[in-house]
């Protein structure tokens, strides 16, 4: 599609041009959503074994981050979650075989999946049904990985505080929802914040 490749190519371009195009982006990531945008333009032709040195979309991932938003909790931990776990396993594998460069590099990445967490809990569509499955994860990674930190705690942050604005909705909300069906009901972030409440120590 024109609009990925302007954007993938975007260094030539001048500050006005550059910007545009950022928009477009942001445009497409926020009416498409991230599921249909990845179904099409996936990071890595095989997801199983994701190679830097091979052509790859990852150039989406800081458009994505900032854009993502009432997306599917879900997604993220059926396909972006294993993503993450196998780019570090090819650092660790990479550092020990003596490739820095190479390791820096897929923990770079690695990390800016982890970092669309924040997004994917923003009015995230499914967090009851989804959250029980990412909670251990998370929970493990604030614990015993100071560089996911950041990250967890953010998405928790996100995940609450937009379900507390949902929840305290008055009616125009509900209306509303009756018109646009994407829309979340007050009930539902009742829902979600009792499930993440929940999983609170």
């Amino acid at each position: 599609l024109p609009i990925f490749q302007a954007a993938q190519g975007k260094k030539g371009m001048t500050p006005r041009v550059q910007e545009e195009v950022e928009k477009t982006l942001g445009a497409v990531i926020v009416n498409v959503g991230p599921e249909h945008l990845l179904a099409q333009v996936p990071l890595f032709s095989d997801p199983s074994h994701p190679d830097l040195s091979e052509a790859n979309n990852v150039w989406l991932l800081p458009a994505m981050k900032k854009h993502v938003r009432g997306g599917k909790l879900g997604f993220f931990v059926k396909n972006l979650l294993p993503l993450a776990e196998k780019l570090r396993t090819l650092a660790i594998a990479a550092d020990e075989q003596g490739r820095p460069v190479e390791a820096k590099n897929l923990m770079m990445v690695f990390h800016q999946v982890w970092g669309l967490l924040p997004s994917f809990m923003l009015e995230s569509v499914d967090i009851a049904a989804s959250f029980p499955s990412i909670a251990k994860t998370l929970g493990g990674a604030i614990e015993s990985d100071p560089s996911l930190r950041p990250a967890c705690c953010h998405a928790l942050l996100n995940g609450i505080r937009s379900m507390r604005t949902l929840s305290s909705s008055d009616q125009s909300m509900e209306e509303e929802e009756e018109e646009d069906p994407r829309l979340l009901s007050a009930e539902y972030a009742a829902a979600s914040l009792t499930c993440l409440a929940s999983f609170a120590k």
